[in-house]
């Protein structure tokens, strides 16, 4: 995973990944700073859009075939993702 400074085109931070190369999710920002992506050894991670350093992640045991979501519900944020025949939802903290 890395992350562009659009202004100036150089790179703002890393995060390698380690796994074999086969997921096929994508990443989503949301407004708080927050970037969710398909991690390539299976997990769904939330990293600080500004340094990239780890925040959270989920295991699904399943390849990523999809890229994350987010909604609204009952006034609180919501990140989903299909993960193999499931679709997982999480809330997010206020």
């Amino acid at each position: 995973m890395r992350a562009v400074d659009i202004k100036t085109g150089k790179i703002a931070w890393e995060l390698p990944q380690t796994g074999p190369g086969t997921s096929r999710g994508g990443t989503l920002t949301t407004a708080g700073g927050v970037v969710f992506f398909c991690e390539d050894t299976d997990f769904l991670m939330a990293v600080d859009a500004v340094n990239g350093k780890p925040l959270w992640r989920f295991p699904s045991n399943n390849v990523w075939h999809a890229s994350p979501m987010t909604y609204m519900f009952d006034g609180k944020q919501h990140v989903a993702i299909a993960s193999g025949a499931n679709i997982i939802s999480f809330a997010l903290a206020e």
